[in-house]
């Protein structure tokens, strides 16, 4: 038999040890629950930022929908060039990748420089005359605009995609068959190689050239941003 102290230290003990073991899976089932949130919170975030890669990849070739594309004020529009770099730098990447795996030429150092520097050259030129294209812009909107289309109504939106893309094809054309103009374009073409690198080779007349030719869509324009 256990006198009254024994048994008062043998429950003690038990109640100690009971204790600790249920502090233990306490803090046990808190790290668990923690790492599953943290880990819910992570696949959640891996599929938004798949959903926006998908959403990127798709402005590429026209998959977007005109309703999410239509912006009621000019500062809300998207910088399309810029956040199209990374898909760009990626099917370089892919190019070469496949080249090397076909055991075909990949891209020359040289002429890949030189596509980058023209580049540069046309991007900073265009930059001082951006202002001028602007103010050719506006007012040809306001003196020879013949109609007005509401900015939020997706007629609009599939007019002026399949206009400029109309427009801008005639103009391509013509700077192949037309000499001044194929004057400026053959810069374009200057390279011996045919990659991805060479879309980035434009004379410094190029954004003038294609302004000219996409006007005539353009005067098919909306009334105002931030209007209806």
């Amino acid at each position: 038999m256990l006198d009254k102290r024994a048994y008062c230290n043998l429950w003690d003990r038990h109640i100690f040890i009971n204790t600790t073991w249920l502090g233990e899976v306490h803090v046990l089932s808190t790290s668990l629950f923690g790492q599953m949130e943290n880990t819910e919170k992570s696949a959640v975030a891996d599929l938004n930022n798949a959903k926006q890669f998908l959403k990127g990849f798709g402005e590429l070739f026209y998959i977007i929908n005109p309703n999410t594309t239509s912006y009621s004020h000019v500062e809300n529009v998207p910088n399309f060039v810029l956040n199209a770099w990374p898909y760009f730098l990626f099917f370089i990447i892919l190019e070469n990748i496949l080249l090397w795996m076909n055991k075909k030429p990949t891209y020359r150092l040289n002429d890949s420089l030189t596509s980058l520097s023209i580049a540069i050259v046309s991007v900073t030129v265009r930059l001082t005359f951006r202002g001028a294209e602007s103010y050719a812009y506006v007012y040809l909107y306001e003196n020879y605009h013949f109609v007005d289309l509401p900015w939020n109504h997706p007629s609009t939106w599939y007019m002026a995609a399949l206009g400029v893309d109309f427009c801008y094809y005639w103009m391509h054309r013509a700077a192949h068959e037309v000499h001044i103009l194929w004057a400026q374009h053959q810069v374009h073409h200057s390279s011996e190689e045919f990659n991805m690198v060479v879309t980035l080779r434009h004379s410094v007349l190029h954004g003038w050239c294609g302004f000219l030719g996409t006007s005539q869509a353009r005067l098919l324009e909306l009334k105002k941003f931030g209007s209806s």
